[in-house]
């Protein structure tokens, strides 16, 4: 639950600093200590699917986001 919790915080932050974009938008960070990779598609405004991954991509689709 914490990864879960952390996860949709670092969303909330980054469309609050109105880093997200239409479409997918590809979030690079630690988390937890891990490498991770969050990808949230945003259709109309709203966010139709968020998925997690650990490690890092090559494969950037959309808005990319370093943190």
């Amino acid at each position: 639950q914490d990864i879960v919790d952390k996860t949709i915080e670092v969303i909330v932050q980054q469309d609050r600093l109105g880093k997200l974009t239409e479409g997918t938008n590809t979030i690079a960070l630690k988390l937890s200590g891990h490498d991770s990779i969050i990808k949230v598609h945003i259709i109309n405004g709203a966010v139709m699917s968020i998925n997690l991954f650990k490690g890092t991509t090559n494969r950037v689709v959309g808005n990319f986001i370093n943190l």
